[in-house]
């Protein structure tokens, strides 16, 4: 290879210089072997790669799993690399697992023209657009339930302490709401063709402030998400988002934004509320968030990728071929719910032991933590359900990497996916490894809309499950300063339409949160559930249960075994009942038969 072969800028070869030297600052020497980057196209993804998963330099030969690498953040690696020329997918980044095996030439590394750098232009359009498939998913769901005014809403709420600005922060949420199409959004909901999406040119956001200076401001907080809740949003008049601002004390604001889940995910919630808090920095003139996220307006990013519609159908097909439904939570007796009932929470912070274990066991294992989460959640559910499988709702950030832009778009991108957990292989690797290559495969096809994957299986449902990890992007949470305002207390409360959602939240350690139909599933039980699932993670990850089958065994053990101490329980109890009932004494009147 001559020297143009390998071209680097002189930024990039004075830090190869100090790769070389082990002299790159903060980087301490180790004895591991640390294998630079050969050409130009290597250096770049090395650069990528060292910005996206946040370690000191990264060589050729360095696992992307043991690095901290997930699928979410390989959204972001492969979205950078197509910007600076570089053609790869997800897939190839997960079964190459380092720079070396991807086999990176420079051929590879292909002029950009200028323009598609950018995120493209904000369009501004009341003609009908498309639903994402996700879209589709709600609104059916919304309409067969009657819910289509108060399902699927997203109340987020936050403690902003300092000296806020009010008429500077309502300029800031107009601001955003101007630039980002998607908060403009609404929905046609009959037609010749179906519903359909469109885009106002312009729309008044609906403000509310108050003072709570002299109330209970828990109730009062509970009891504006009540009937804020209540009142709904009319799905066709945009736009279908509020804020409410609620003063607690003299330098505290309690900040309530509540948008339809039709036309955000929870990463475009993030870019949204970062936004609008950096563009009100801007306007106090204070400084911005120390991380800054790019907010370009964009287009509704309902763009979902091409695949062969045979193709499509074969793959879930032969996925579902065989399975059964798997359903946890008993049927409602009554098919109405109470508008103002709200999701009840469970919450289930694991300790930092297991996590860092379950990272490593999953660097060890070539897969990302979040698949090994998978696997753990389909063998409680099997077990619930006394079965060797399980089907349930699993969450994808159906972002194209390879559209402009992608990690900072702001819409509807996520969608649900049918997962398929079975309790095949030989060893507990081989069956998470096999496991993430079949979810990998379905996410070729993140653009099929759920009641198309039921039409193929043949079933009307199949899951009443959904499992979210919230391993996407967060640039906001408790303790975030943004000039002279700390944010706290920071909670989203969401119905996703399921009676059971199971959400794991990664930053800053791993919490695991059981959002439950109350009306349907005990506190008790919602408490069983998630430390079956703790449970579950540490037999897996400290070699307990070597093989899925030892798995799904140990935990159909567990859950025997505490029907056992409820049923010991239960006997334990009415045996006190009765022998209190005979040590009573007897009344003296029907003793002596009365005066």
């Amino acid at each position: 290879m001559n020297h143009e072969d390998a071209a680097l800028t002189p930024e990039q070869e004075e830090l190869l210089g100090l790769w070389l030297a082990e002299e790159v600052p903060g980087v301490r020497s180790d004895s591991e072997q640390h294998t630079p980057p050969r050409h130009r196209a290597e250096a770049v993804l090395a650069g990528i790669w060292t910005e996206a998963l946040n370690v000191p330099r990264v060589g050729v030969t360095d696992d992307y799993f043991a690095l901290g690498g997930d699928s979410v953040l390989a959204i972001v690696i492969v979205a950078r690399a197509a910007e600076a020329g570089l053609n790869i997918s997800v897939r190839d980044l997960f079964e190459a697992r380092t720079i070396a095996r991807l086999a990176l030439t420079k051929d590879m590394l292909h002029e950009i023209p200028p323009a598609a750098h950018s995120a493209p232009a904000a369009t501004e359009s009341s003609g009908d657009l498309p639903l994402t498939p996700l879209q589709e998913g709600i609104l059916y769901h919304s309409l067969a339930s009657g819910r289509h005014q108060d399902g699927y809403l997203v109340q987020a709420h936050c403690l902003v302490t300092g000296p806020v600005e009010l008429p500077l922060l309502r300029r800031a949420w107009e601001t955003v709401l101007a630039e980002q199409p998607a908060l403009r959004t609404a929905f046609r909901l009959s037609g010749p063709d179906g519903p359909h999406a469109w885009t106002a040119m312009t729309a008044v956001l609906p403000w509310a402030e108050d003072d709570w200076r002299d109330r209970d401001v828990r109730a009062a907080l509970a009891e504006h998400l009540r009937r804020d809740r209540a009142a709904g949003f009319d799905l066709e008049h945009p736009p279908l988002s509020r804020v409410a601002v609620f003063q607690e004390a003299e330098d505290r604001h309690r900040m309530v934004w509540t948008h339809h889940h039709l036309i955000l995910d929870g990463w475009s919630q993030q870019i949204v509320l970062c936004g609008v808090l950096d563009r009100y920095a801007g306007l106090a003139g204070d400084s911005p968030r120390e991380t800054v996220a790019v907010v370009a307006p964009t287009a509704l990013g309902l763009e979902t990728p091409i695949v062969p519609a045979a193709d499509e159908e074969a793959h879930w097909r032969g996925l579902l071929t065989g399975a059964r439904p798997t359903m946890l939570i008993p049927e409602r007796e009554s098919a109405e719910r109470p508008q103002d009932q709200c999701r009840a929470v469970a919450t289930d912070v694991w300790p930092g032991g297991l996590v860092t274990a379950l990272e490593s066991f999953a660097a060890g294992a070539g897969v990302t933590a979040a698949t090994v989460l998978t696997a753990c959640w389909g063998m409680v559910a099997a077990a619930r359900t006394g079965a060797d499988e399980a089907l349930f709702g699993l969450t994808v950030s159906g972002r194209d990497p390879a559209l402009p832009g992608a990690a900072e778009r702001v819409g509807m991108f996520v969608n649900t996916l049918v997962t398929r957990v079975t309790a095949e292989g030989a060893t507990a690797v081989e069956w998470l490894r096999s496991l993430q290559r079949r979810l990998t495969e379905s996410w070729r096809f993140s653009g099929t809309a759920l009641n198309r994957a039921l039409r193929w299986s043949g079933h009307e449902r199949l899951f009443d499950s959904l499992l979210v990890v919230e391993n996407f992007p967060t640039w906001l949470f408790s303790g975030t300063r943004v000039g002279r305002l700390l944010v706290e207390d920071v909670e989203v409360v969401l119905d996703e339409g399921y009676p059971l959602v199971v959400e794991v939240a990664t930053h800053d350690g791993l919490a695991v949160r059981l959002r439950y139909d109350p009306a349907r599933l005990s506190a008790a039980r919602a408490h069983e559930i998630l430390g079956d699932l703790r449970a579950c993670a540490e037999q897996l990850v400290t070699g307990t249960a070597p093989t899925p089958a030892a798995l799904r065994t140990a935990m159909a053990d567990r859950l025997a075994d505490a029907r056992d101490r409820a049923v010991g329980a239960r006997r334990a109890k009415a045996q006190d009942l009765l022998s209190a009932a005979r040590r009573r004494p007897v009344d003296d009147d029907v003793e002596g038969g009365g005066a």
